[in-house]
């Protein structure tokens, strides 16, 4: 199903994604969407806009006009109402519309948890014989469904359960079956911690804990203020020059991939209680990706930026982007970092800033496709360049504890500020900070996690630094 929108994309190229209809269907369709693609959605078309919700997952229901005719439409309704919306849509001149067929969306339906709305739409379907039931089931699917949409579009949005929480939920499973480990791994973790970051620990733990038991998982009050700010500010403030220029706030990319982590939260950067330590040094940038995360990086010192991206696909846009930007600061290197001096296999990901060194359920990989990339250590890289290091900044989808131990040595020496990404696995989110700090070289730690529409642990990153004497 990932296939579909990485082929509906490449076919009609990077146009908005617009869903037509804003019932079940629609519903589905975008919860899918958001919790297992990299895609937006920028609206829900409708022709009837006064029967309908304002918004969907805080994203807008408008009416359907040739404004949109040039935009990718995926039809999310029932399947007898197809070939009537198709009729319409192509009336107004719209060329770029996608019919979801029954079986995609069965499959999707597959990969959603059923709502009590939904079961009993299937348990009245079934009744439909038995008048005196059907009456009755009608009038309990009636008081269901008007609460179902009083929660869906009054109050706020789930967040999605998406494919990466799924993952880390059933490692949380296995985790919370040894209740002593469990409860110590938890005590290690918080220990220190200042009360945002204790808070945002035991929130993702909670959200585990509900998922893992099949419910709903709402944003918070404050969190449903970000979001809409979110679609508010950023989101229409991205803009596609031509198909390979695209611009937010200052900065250029040869692809469209400005991610809220970045470009909004700034990698954690502004939580920083020491930013002095870090102006004026070296940076080392492990998961580059294509420049985009130094690109924010340079904001916050004055020194070099050493971007790590193992991908040479993703190497050749770091080329691009340094040229677009005029970013002399950025030095690009076509290395992955680990423990130690090595090739290694690099899986290629069907979402380009997630290929990786490690085998996992969270991204679809091709077992055909991989590079062999060369590897070095940390400590190496900077012994042979003399780097003076005051950041060192990490999102190696979850090779981090080998490049941690393969940077020991200049952690150790010079003490450099650490974000490290910890949410892609829960042994990263509970070792990651144990480990560091055993090395007693006085580090202070703070957990961030950035608000998303459809995950509760993603880009979390842990911050550590040494106080500045």
């Amino acid at each position: 199903m990932l296939e579909l929108f990485e082929n509906l994309k490449n076919y009609y190229g990077n146009r908005k994604i617009y869903i037509y209809g804003a019932g079940m269907v629609a519903y589905y369709l975008a919860k899918y969407i958001l919790s297992e693609t990299e895609y937006d959605i920028a609206g829900f078309l409708v022709s009837d806009i006064k029967n309908n919700p304002k918004s969907i997952f805080e994203i807008p229901v408008i009416p359907l006009s040739d404004e949109y005719k040039d935009e990718l439409i995926i039809i999310g309704t029932k399947e007898n109402l197809h070939e009537e919306i198709k009729k319409n849509l192509f009336l107004i001149g719209c060329a770029n519309v996608y019919v979801l067929k029954d079986e995609e969306f069965i499959f999707i339906r597959s990969k959603i948890t059923d709502s009590s709305y939904e079961t009993m739409r299937l348990i009245l379907s079934c009744l439909k014989e038995n008048k005196n039931i059907y009456n009755q089931m009608n009038r309990i699917y009636n008081h269901i469904n008007y609460l179902y949409k009083k929660e869906i579009y009054d109050n706020g949005e789930f967040i999605s359960d998406g494919k990466l929480e799924n993952e880390l939920t059933n490692e949380y499973c296995k985790l919370v079956e040894d209740k002593e480990e469990f409860n110590s791994k938890v005590d290690s973790l918080i220990k220190d911690l200042d009360i945002t970051s204790k808070e945002t620990v035991f929130q993702i733990l909670h959200r585990f804990s509900l998922l893992s038991e099949k419910k709903v998982i709402k944003f918070t009050a404050k969190e449903k203020e970000i979001v809409k700010k979110h679609l508010d500010d950023f989101y229409t403030s991205k803009y596609k020059i031509t198909d390979e220029w695209f611009y937010y706030n200052g900065y250029n990319l040869p692809i469209n991939h400005f991610e809220l982590s970045v470009f909004w939260y700034k990698l954690g950067l502004p939580m920083l209680d020491f930013p002095q330590n870090i102006q004026n040094k070296d940076v080392i940038d492990a998961g580059a990706f294509i420049g985009d995360s130094a690109l924010i990086i340079s904001e916050f010192t004055n020194g070099n930026i050493y971007g790590f991206e193992a991908s040479q696909t993703n190497y050749k846009l770091m080329m691009k982007t340094i040229q677009m930007n005029n970013f002399k600061r950025l030095i690009p290197i076509n290395m992955g970092l680990a423990e130690k001096t090595q090739e290694k296999e690099l899986l290629i990901s069907s979402s380009a800033s997630c290929n990786s060194f490690i085998v996992n359920g969270v991204y679809t990989f091709d077992n055909s496709e991989y590079e062999i990339v060369k590897c070095t250590s940390l400590d190496e890289y900077v012994k042979e360049n003399k780097l003076r290091i005051g950041l060192i900044r990490t999102d190696v989808e979850g090779s981090e504890k080998g490049l941690l131990k393969g940077a020991i040595n200049t952690i150790i020496q010079q003490k450099p500020t650490l974000i490290i990404s910890i949410y892609h696995s829960l042994e990263d989110f509970f070792e990651i900070k144990k480990w560091i700090d055993a090395l007693n070289l006085g580090y202070r730690f703070k957990i961030h996690r950035p608000v998303l529409h459809h995950h509760f642990i993603a880009e979390t990153v842990l911050i550590a630094e040494v106080p500045k004497k």
